[in-house]
């Protein structure tokens, strides 16, 4: 919030789950009241899958300009690349929303536009480790557990899982080389770790 103050960002993005939408809410309005053309992004799991459900959760939070549905970074980036290459002038809420980027949701007159399912990825590895690229070498040293993910989707309906929806039931994953990579940074980082985290939707499915 003290940087909201201080000036206004390019792009605001925030994450939901069950935790803390709320506070991304609370968040968000508040950029919206400084700068009423800030062009917002919202994504996680917690949102209906079912286009209605996508289209209420959007028109009960008016602040989010763009919904990245499941795994986005592929369009997020697009998001990203295309507001850096418009004019400073045209890089505001209202352009973002008139746009279309796959795996994306918004609101046209009030009404769902957008795509919120696609083909994901088998191959994972075209993501950028953020073990040894060193972004989470701050909180390593903090010796916050480490959590990893080589893997995504799973092909059962488990009613109960997040994971048994339709578009998450294709699996895709990162490398074994890929893995061991990472397992082998944060083990030689210097800091003794009491636990692990794995984030597989089902580990061991491989």
């Amino acid at each position: 919030l003290d940087a909201l103050d201080d000036r206004k960002p390019d792009l605001l993005g925030l994450s939901n789950y069950t935790w803390n939408l709320e506070l991304g809410a609370f968040v968000a309005r508040r950029a919206k009241a400084l700068y009423p053309d800030l062009p917002f992004i919202m994504g996680g799991p917690n949102i209906g899958t079912d286009l209605s459900d996508i289209e209420s959760f959007l028109q009960e939070r008016d602040f989010v300009d763009v919904y990245c549905m499941y795994g986005s970074e592929r369009p997020v980036a697009d998001i990203i690349g295309r507001l850096l290459d418009q004019p400073e002038a045209n890089r505001n809420g209202q352009w973002l929303r008139a746009q279309t980027f796959d795996r994306c949701c918004t609101l046209v007159d009030g009404r769902l536009s957008g795509n919120a399912a696609s083909e994901p990825e088998k191959e994972l590895d075209f993501l950028p480790s953020p073990y040894t690229t060193h972004l989470l070498d701050e909180f390593l040293h903090e010796g916050m557990i480490p959590m990893f993910e080589t893997n995504r989707g799973c092909p059962y309906s488990c009613t109960y899982c997040f994971w048994g929806v339709d578009a998450l039931n294709k699996l895709a994953k990162f490398s074994l080389d890929r893995a061991f990579a990472e397992l082998d940074y944060v083990t030689r980082f210097g800091v003794d770790f009491s636990e692990l985290y794995f984030c597989d939707a089902n580990f061991g499915i491989l």
